[in-house]
C-alpha cells in the first residue's frame, strides 16, 4: 500500500488577509474536520492504518 500523508501549511494572518475567503466555505471545511476527527472518522482511520503500517508493517481494513 502506498501511504499518502498530507501536510498542511500554517499561514501567518498576514498571509491570510490576502485571501478571499467566505463565511460559507469556512462552516463547510470546519464541519469537513470536525467530521475528521470524530471517532472512526477519516482522521482516526488514517492515523491507526499509519501507526499500523510502521509498527507493524501492515494496514488493516
Amino acid at each position: 500500500m502506498v501511504l499518502e500523508l498530507m501536510l498542511v501549511k500554517v499561514v501567518s494572518w498576514k498571509e491570510m488577509s490576502s485571501i478571499d475567503v467566505s463565511r460559507s466555505n469556512v462552516k463547510k471545511w470546519s464541519d469537513l474536520a470536525k467530521e475528521g476527527m470524530k471517532e472512526n472518522g477519516t482522521s482516526s482511520v488514517n492515523l491507526k492504518a499509519f501507526a499500523n503500517e510502521i509498527l507493524l508493517g501492515h494496514n488493516e481494513y
